[in-house]
């Protein structure tokens, strides 16, 4: 006898990820575990296994067949309720188009009010790797790698969107893999904030006078 999850339909998702760089502001297809299915709809937030890390990203829509042979599971819903509603989507396809920004920036700017949709990346130097050979011929050199090492010095670490605003480089994802593949530094994903409830405080008058 044939179960209920052996004549499970399989579903899909096209996931818009939130990431720096305009050759990924495109769509992604995922697949949708059985126990999500009902969870991942277009507008919610989940996270996704992307080029080794995890990231979030917003959903677009549910397709019935992916554009690629093999893909990845979502693995979390971030949301209960869809934040972003089919009109809003549309509006910012519109935005990214016309303002000739990301579609993950445009996005960005339709979120709720609370909502911070953003993968904080920590970059940490490894202490005992500091003192290598490897370690001082990358920083005596002035490329982009060792520029990323000097500002990170010994002990200190700093969150990657301050490493790219300092070095004002237009993309420093490749100088990143190799230092950590030498041993030199590690990438530590933190969790972006999720809603908050933002309360008013609000007074109104009754017979007995002003009450809070």
């Amino acid at each position: 006898m044939m179960s209920s999850l052996d004549t499970r339909r399989e579903f899909f998702a096209e996931v818009l990820l939130n990431l720096p760089s305009r050759p990924l502001d495109r769509p992604f297809h995922y697949s949708v575990p059985a126990e999500l299915e009902h969870d991942v709809v277009a507008g919610v937030r989940v996270r996704v296994p992307f080029s080794g890390r995890t990231v979030e990203g917003i959903v677009l829509r549910r397709i019935d067949v992916p554009e690629v042979e093999e893909v990845k599971s979502i693995m979390d819903v971030l949301d209960k309720d869809p934040l972003i509603s089919s009109s809003l989507m549309a509006l910012a396809m519109w935005m990214a188009d016309y303002y000739l920004c990301t579609r993950a920036e445009a996005l960005r700017c339709i979120l709720p009010t609370g909502v911070r949709w953003e993968n904080s990346e920590k970059i940490l130097a490894i202490e005992d790797k500091i003192d290598s050979s490897e370690w001082k011929r990358i920083t005596q050199s002035s490329n982009l790698q060792g520029e990323i090492l000097l500002l990170l010095q010994k002990g200190q670490s700093i969150s990657r969107k301050q490493l790219e605003r300092k070095l004002k480089a237009g993309s420093i994802a490749s100088s990143l893999r190799q230092l950590v593949e030498k041993g030199l530094i590690l990438r530590i994903e933190q969790e972006s904030q999720g809603l908050r409830i933002k309360t008013v405080n609000m007074v109104e008058l009754s017979a007995q006078g002003i009450q809070v």
